[in-house]
């Protein structure tokens, strides 16, 4: 990962769309509170509407994990079903999965701005398409920074689905330095995570009739 106060320069964008969409998206996050991460319920769909089909949001759940809870039509049509529910990671190739943890790791609990340059191929001998993800995190209810606000730049040809994205380039920017992300009564995901494996557990178990 780069240091706290860096940004990767990112490869040049190709066959990519406008920035008009993206800039929405950066100045309405950027306008909810100034200079701090704003909260998940102030976001206004009517303030995104140009670039509400390349908008999603994500929930953190568990350290290096997160799902997402809302896509725009385009990002859905890159796998060609509702994604509503799934994790973030299914949208990238395996080998970039591990790079989307540390990425996630930054964005929640640095907390930071986070921005991935994602490539794929279209056919052999082709240059490969390119697609840029920018993530900014979000408060939930308690005040813990457990949301992002997601706007994927996307070429205006998209290959058919299901596409499986590389990470190309990480870069990300602090919002809040010096900012404590878990505070007491903030989310314990290890104790989430062991209170499922003993709610796994238990479904396991059969009653067997020895009578």
């Amino acid at each position: 990962m780069v240091g706290s106060a860096e940004i990767l320069r990112l490869p040049h964008r190709r066959d990519r769309g406008d920035d008009t969409a993206r800039r929405a998206v950066e100045s309405h996050w950027a306008a909810l509170d100034a200079g701090r991460v704003p909260y998940r319920d102030d976001v206004d769909p009517a303030a995104l509407g140009c670039a509400l089909d390349r908008v999603l949001v994500i929930e953190r759940i568990a350290p290096r994990q997160a799902r997402i809870r809302l896509a725009g039509q385009r990002i859905a049509a890159l796998q060609g079903c509702e994604l509503r529910g799934m994790p973030l990671s299914c949208l990238l190739a395996p080998a970039s999965r591990s790079g989307l943890g540390d990425g996630l790791e930054t964005l929640f609990d640095t907390p930071a701005r986070l921005d991935l340059t994602l490539e794929w191929s279209r056919r052999a001998f082709r240059s490969p398409l390119t697609a840029g993800l920018t993530l900014l995190p979000l408060r939930d209810r308690a005040g813990q920074v457990t949301r992002a606000l997601g706007f994927f730049d996307l070429p205006h040809r998209m290959p058919a689905p299901p596409l499986r994205m590389a990470i190309a380039a990480t870069g990300h920017r602090p919002v809040e330095p010096g900012f404590t992300p878990r505070s007491a009564g903030g989310p314990d995901f290890e104790r989430a995570d062991r209170a499922r494996d003993v709610l796994r557990r238990r479904r396991s178990f059969r009653l067997v009739d020895a009578g």
